[in-house]
């Protein structure tokens, strides 16, 4: 076999490799991808009690820069919210 031939076929076999790692990557994502619409079907599923939801409480997040206006103007309603919901 001529050394042209060789590279060629080295060549060929290197791009069918980086196929194969690309197609193992996809199905990769795909089950990744699967996985969460199942889990997105799960919880959309779900509802919540409204015991569960914290009504004017701010989100904490930093980004939220309205969160310590938010949180001083409902303070007394959070706190009689919790109290309700506390367990003595």
């Amino acid at each position: 076999m001529d050394i042209f031939r060789k590279k060629k076929i080295r060549k060929l076999l290197n791009e069918l490799e980086d196929v194969n790692n690309i197609l193992i990557q996809e199905r990769c994502k795909t089950t990744k991808l699967q996985e969460r619409i199942n889990n997105l079907e799960k919880i959309s599923t779900q509802t919540l009690e409204e015991n569960q939801i914290l009504m004017g409480f701010p989100h904490p997040s930093g980004a939220n820069v309205n969160r310590l206006v938010q949180l001083e103007q409902n303070k007394e309603e959070m706190i009689n919210f919790l109290k309700k919901r506390t367990v003595s």
